[in-house]
């Protein structure tokens, strides 16, 4: 994948791991936006649908009265030994709408009589499921860190300017991409800014000894909260993890060194196609 190679090389060339804006690390919060943004645009790989009226309420009504309201992850203070969260996806098991990924890991918890709060976090998907007694919803958690997202000012001093303006040059003369850096970085940290707070509270009052999570780079601000209070992360795998997608794909950085990381993973039996260096 020329993406991959390019960025790798990227990386060490310009020390992308040891950038820091605001004391946070920056290259951590943006390098799973940034591959993305270089193959959607490369490649021209995106969709936009408008939705029908009818569907604006429906999502309303799920997302603002159910997700929000009905299902609000801070009325629940009981505290647990595992927090999970869900994947974004269902799929059909006997009958069943089921998040594959983490549905397993619950049952083994149940049967080490282990106690666990489950977390979803998709409006599309989680509907289908069935049985969401005692579930919680994170789009609450979402809503608000936008609104407070808003009120939080940001400048990035002239070096970090000159930097950003050389990577925005070098992907535009490789891919013939225009990548706005800086609207990216400063989302990227109003964004963790912004949830950190909220999942730092949560954990809080959950007290939990481990975090299952699907996908580490949506729950950075989740991770560095855990990280701090010392409580184990755990991500199952949900797809191939290979060398040519930079996702997972850590070659040139020191063990144990990634502040936005998982501490560990939950593979797959058969992990003949896992090529990357975790």
């Amino acid at each position: 994948n020329d993406v991959t190679t390019f960025l790798l090389e990227l990386e060490v060339d310009l020390q992308l791991f040891e950038w820091k804006i605001e004391d946070l690390h920056i290259w951590e919060l943006i390098r799973v936006s940034v591959y993305s943004k270089i193959r959607e645009d490369a490649t021209g790989d995106f969709t936009f649908t408008k939705k029908p009226l009818l569907d604006k309420w429906k999502y309303f009504y799920e997302r603002i009265i159910v997700n929000s309201y009905l299902k609000f992850p801070f009325f629940n203070h009981s505290k647990k030994d595992s927090l999970v969260f869900e994947s974004s996806r269902k799929y059909l098991v006997d009958g069943n709408y089921i998040d594959i990924y983490t549905h397993y890991v619950c049952d083994d918890l149940a049967k080490n009589k282990k106690s666990y709060q489950k977390y979803q976090s998709s409006y599309s998907f989680d509907k289908l499921d069935t049985n969401r007694k005692g579930i919680s919803h994170l789009d609450s958690i979402s809503f608000l860190s936008r609104l407070y997202s808003i009120f939080i000012k940001l400048n990035l001093p002239a070096a970090h300017l000159e930097k950003i303006s050389v990577i925005e040059n070098l992907v535009l003369d490789k891919f013939n991409v225009v990548l706005d850096l800086k609207d990216l970085i400063i989302s990227s940290i109003k964004k963790y800014k912004s949830d950190y707070p909220f999942y730092n509270y949560l954990l809080k009052i959950k007290s939990p000894k481990e975090i299952f999570i699907v996908n580490f780079s949506d729950k950075l601000a989740l991770i560095s909260a855990a990280k701090k209070r010392s409580i184990k992360i755990i991500e199952i795998q949900h797809g191939l993890m290979v060398k040519e997608d930079l996702i997972y794909h850590y070659p040139n950085v020191e063990k144990d060194s990634l502040k936005y990381f998982p501490d560990s993973f939950y593979v797959w039996e058969d992990i003949w196609g896992n090529s990357i260096k975790l």
